[in-house]
């Protein structure tokens, strides 16, 4: 049955996504790229190209996840066949324009969806508010959610690490050493495992890194930050390795090294268009 082995390929890619397993990833997208072509339907013209979507942002090809992800809500809609489209859709465009730095186009429509958000997407949904200019918004979702969830009790599910990711950068971003303490005990069971929403999202390592440095352990982030550098680097993730670079830049401060990391970044960020992260470098320096 084509529609299993694609099914099939497309976990194992995912499965191996999670550990950083670049090799054998690609080996399971070149089997569901074989499978696609004829299979059709939601798996071949939704499915197939959401993820070939998830995989350009992985890569830092911009324009062409933006293309896959525009192909694969134009078969949702022509056909009605696959309901939550739009939703995936809209982590991935918006993940899109947060890296070009121009998710101030979409404050709007992430406003408003802010204010019925289920708790699935609160946090991401005032994440993207946050890096559109809506930060007191985004602080009231985010506190609601922290209201109304108790950290030590959240559901083991296939969100976690994305749930995860979005509380320590919204905790980073307004200072919540409370939150950031209760973040250090849930990730560093997670330090090396990639979280997963509409395509690959930060490493587990990354986060730890974030709140060690906000708690003030200097030395303790910067081990982390190490180990998440050389993860992004064997798993050929540049935006993600810039963002990382742009953190451990950050917990030490000036200095040749904190200016390498920066440099290094720059690069990385300007190669890809990704000018939010290039305005996040100029930020720190």
């Amino acid at each position: 049955d084509l529609r299993l082995q694609f099914r099939a390929a497309v976990q194992v890619s995912g499965l191996a996504a999670l550990a950083a397993d670049r090799a054998t990833m690609d080996r399971a997208l070149r089997v569901a790229s074989s499978l696609a072509g004829d299979l059709g339907g939601p798996l071949g013209e939704w499915m197939w190209p959401y993820i070939r979507a998830g995989v350009g942002l992985l890569d830092g090809q911009l324009h062409e996840a933006e293309r896959h992800a525009n192909d694969a809500l134009a078969f949702a809609l022509r056909t009605g066949s696959v309901p939550e489209a739009a939703t995936f859709y809209g982590g991935q465009f918006a993940s899109v324009r947060a890296a070009q730095g121009r998710l101030h186009e979409l404050a709007g429509p992430i406003g408003s969806m802010l204010e019925v958000a289920e708790a699935d997407h609160a946090l991401t949904l005032a994440r993207f508010a946050a890096a559109a200019g809506l930060r007191d918004e985004a602080r009231v979702a985010y506190d609601r959610f922290l209201v109304e969830h108790d950290l030590g009790a959240l559901p083991r599910d296939a969100l976690l690490g994305a749930t995860i990711v979005n509380l320590g950068r919204l905790a980073a971003l307004y200072e919540d050493h409370e939150t950031a303490q209760a973040v250090v005990g849930l990730v560093r069971p997670q330090q090396a495992v990639y979280a997963r929403s509409t395509g690959v999202d930060q490493l587990g390592g990354h986060v730890l890194g974030t709140m060690l440095s906000l708690l003030g352990d200097v030395d303790a982030a910067e081990q982390a930050f190490e180990a998440a550098v050389a993860r992004h680097r064997r798993f050929r993730a540049p935006l993600l390795l810039a963002e990382t670079l742009v953190e451990r830049a950050r917990n030490l401060g000036h200095g040749p090294a904190a200016a390498r990391w920066l440099t290094e970044a720059t690069s990385i960020a300007e190669r890809h268009g990704a000018h939010g992260l290039v305005a996040s470098v100029a930020a720190l320096r």
